[in-house]
């Protein structure tokens, strides 16, 4: 056989055959030095002809996560939800950093070394003696896990973004009468007439008839949440920091897993592995128990039992690394959520009529004082209460919007929103509320208000300014999102 291949390695047919293959590879090899590597495009946004590639996110992860405390850390890696928002806000960060520096290249502003060099010498932190310290800026670099270069870069950055926002929005004032209207609305004071027509000052007539009850069921149908029965296989560690504890912890949950993956269940995997199985009592996804008592139990992040509700039962979670060792939790029943039947809720339904009754009783005797003072207005309060049958009222009340202790909140709310000389009625919790504007006065100044109110304003309006120049930015530099990187980046399914 040998023989036949050496024999045809020196035909016509053969070398042509090997000038093909040769060409091939060169040509696989030089394609992207030839033709340009057009079809990798690893930018995540692009302004322009700026982009945040995947280097450099990954750059600005790193270093974030480099000034982290473990724990935070660990949150980062093992919650989803966590991880995501992480994500989001570096992009965000980078996004608004070139935002700034295209604006800021547009305009001619710039940082010169000389600049930047002369802030390092001179900021306290790196000082000794009141002289520059090098080995006091090394040591507090590398605490800071940041090189010279990536140091000046950053501070280069914040130069530049502080010469372009000086002035946007630093030492803007509130306009004074803004500041009054601001401070009349929310002092002022006024007078009210108002009664309260509540449902337990009224009781439900007859009883309900089976139509009744099976409407109400119809309507208020009341559910069982689902509930699911988790097994939690832990291996525990002293010491996490450790790099033995942490390995040696490490490969019993590799174990584990293997031999979950193998068809073991789960009490022979974990012994096993010498793990220790916790069985969790069946709970909801708000992580509340059939008797409604909260289960804080650190593993059961919120993120976690969202995954742990979606997967099916029987499925396992794959590794989760704790603040003391590592776990893997086994959805072990699933329970699913269902209607209660009429049966099973007749007597509830019979507590949700008479309820109701008084609610249209109180209602009906609301409506008919709101009339009686639309109709009558020269009657007064204390003789449209009297006239539609309602006791509870109060005359001439003074109010202002703090003072939610003394009359319910819904009545100041709508109170402050009407207008005087008019009469309203207000749905509250369990009562309804008939309210008429005697009177609105201007509150008396005081200069300590005034000054809490014009800082509020301030602020409030440098806010506005910001978020103005903001939109104003991304309309003049519009972002460009590459969505295949995107996508891959927060792990969304195309």
């Amino acid at each position: 056989m040998l023989q036949k291949f050496r024999s045809a390695n020196d035909t016509v047919w053969a070398k042509i055959l090997m000038a093909v293959l040769i060409f091939s590879f060169v040509g696989w090899g030089a394609a992207s030095w030839i033709f340009g590597d057009t079809a990798t495009d690893d930018s995540i946004i692009s302004i322009g002809g700026d982009r945040v590639r995947i280097a450099d996110f990954e750059a600005e992860q790193n270093r974030q996560l480099a000034q982290m405390e473990r724990a935070m850390r660990r949150s980062i890696y093992s919650d989803k939800v966590v991880r995501f928002y992480f994500s989001q806000q570096i992009l965000s960060n980078l996004a608004s950093r070139m935002l700034l520096e295209r604006r800021a290249h547009d305009i001619g502003l710039d940082v010169s070394s000389a600049s930047v060099a002369a802030m390092i010498k001179n900021a306290p932190e790196f000082q000794s003696n009141g002289f520059f310290n090098a080995d006091k800026f090394d040591a507090i670099l590398s605490a800071n896990h940041l090189s010279e270069a990536a140091f000046v870069d950053i501070l280069r950055r914040n130069m530049l973004r502080e010469m372009l926002l000086t002035g946007i929005a630093e030492g803007l004032r509130s306009p004074d009468f803004v500041n009054t209207i601001l401070f009349n609305t929310r002092f002022e004071n006024r007078r009210i007439d108002y009664a309260a027509i509540r449902f337990d000052d009224y009781s439900a007539q007859g009883r309900p008839t089976e139509d009744d009850l099976r409407l109400i069921h119809a309507q208020a149908k009341r559910m069982v949440p689902e509930f699911r029965t988790f097994a939690i296989a832990k291996v525990g560690a002293k010491e996490m920091d450790n790099p033995d504890e942490f390995d040696a912890a490490y490969a019993k949950i590799q174990k584990l897993e293997d031999a979950l993956i193998g068809g073991a269940n789960l009490k022979e995997a974990a012994e096993i592995a010498g793990a220790k199985v916790t069985e969790v009592a069946p709970i909801t996804i708000q992580r509340k128990t059939a008797a409604g008592r909260d289960v804080n139990m650190d593993i059961l992040t919120e993120s976690l039992t969202a995954e742990l509700f979606g997967l099916d039962e029987g499925s396992d979670t794959a590794i989760i690394e704790l603040k003391d060792g590592f776990a893997i939790v086994r959805v072990m029943k699933v329970e699913f959520a269902r209607a209660v039947p009429f049966d099973d809720m007749k007597k509830e339904l019979e507590e949700i009529w008479v309820e109701r009754e008084k609610e249209k009783q109180a209602y009906v005797r609301a409506n008919a004082l709101l009339k009686e003072l639309n109709e009558n207005p020269a009657a007064g309060f204390r003789a449209a209460a009297n006239k539609a049958g309602v006791r509870s009222f109060q005359l001439n009340a003074n109010i202002t919007r703090a003072m939610t202790s003394v009359f319910p909140e819904e009545v100041l709310n709508q109170s402050f929103a009407a207008k005087r000389g008019t009469h309203i009625l207000i749905p509250g919790r369990r009562a309804f509320y008939v309210s008429s504007i005697r009177s609105v006065a201007a509150p008396k100044m005081d200069a300590e208000r005034m000054a809490a109110i014009r800082t509020e304003a301030d602020a409030l309006m440098s806010r506005m300014i910001m978020d103005d120049y903001t939109n104003f930015l991304a309309r003049q530099y519009p972002v460009k999102t590459n969505t295949r990187m995107f996508n891959r980046l927060f792990n969304i399914n195309d």
